[in-house]
């Protein structure tokens, strides 16, 4: 991943990230590992996949322009304290790090020359409950890149939401991403939200990014699981 889209990435959405969790799942094909949560099991030879959708709207809310893509995120290897993802969308791919840890799984940044990197916190918390709560935090300074971000998520209900695969009892998280850039005077602030059901992960997300751009005003971005194999 390029470090331009990346800061992309940070500044648009994912930080929708939770995780909260328990007993490492018992699925067939599951190894023991830290990685593996009840709300986000981990197995080599899973594979999800998702669609986004994202509308373009106008002041008063119409919609502008509308697009959609899909994208299919399979384990590709796990051991006990980190597991690697194989990332597939419209023909391009490409492969993320995760850490597991006591607390949670936090993704690995790649390394770029004259580029430094610090972060803290999990972006999947190892168990949750409601009313429960975590932070991440993560910094980025190299040529032409100055930027930190703060992520803080809340779970704040069990409720029942239907996507293409199913209709599922999940955790509710409600994220807030605060992104601050030199020379501005107030830092970007991006809400969301994100579902995790037991034994299957993320389920579903939204995000909505406040922008002016010719008659655009915000974009939103909904994120829903289409279908799922695991091994």
């Amino acid at each position: 991943m390029s470090p331009s889209r990346f800061v992309t990435l940070v500044a648009a959405t994912f930080l929708i990230s939770a995780t909260l969790a328990a007993k490492p799942s018992k699925k067939p094909g599951t190894q023991a590992s830290r990685c593996s949560l009840a709300h986000y099991p981990v197995a080599v030879g899973n594979v999800s996949e998702y669609k986004t959708t994202s509308k373009q709207l106008d002041a008063e809310g119409n919609v502008v322009s509308e697009a959609s893509s899909t994208y299919t995120e399979e384990v590709a290897a796990i051991d006990a304290n980190s597991y690697r993802t194989k990332n597939v969308s419209a023909g391009n791919a490409s492969e993320s790090k995760w850490l597991c840890g006591n607390d949670g799984i936090a993704l690995e940044y790649d390394v770029y020359p004259e580029t430094k990197i610090t972060s803290s916190g999990v972006s999947i918390p190892a168990t949750m409950e409601v009313g429960g709560s975590w932070a991440q935090s993560f910094a980025m300074e190299g040529p032409g890149v100055n930027q930190s971000t703060r992520t803080t998520n809340r779970v704040t209900k069990r409720e029942m939401v239907s996507v293409p695969a199913g209709t599922f009892e999940a955790w509710r998280v409600d994220w807030e991403s605060t992104t601050t850039l030199p020379g501005n005077e107030a830092p970007n602030v991006i809400r969301g939200v994100a579902w995790y059901a037991t034994s299957v992960g993320l389920v579903k997300s939204s995000v909505t990014v406040a922008m002016e751009m010719d008659d655009i005003r915000s974009v939103e971005s909904v994120t829903e699981l289409v279908k799922q194999r695991t091994k």
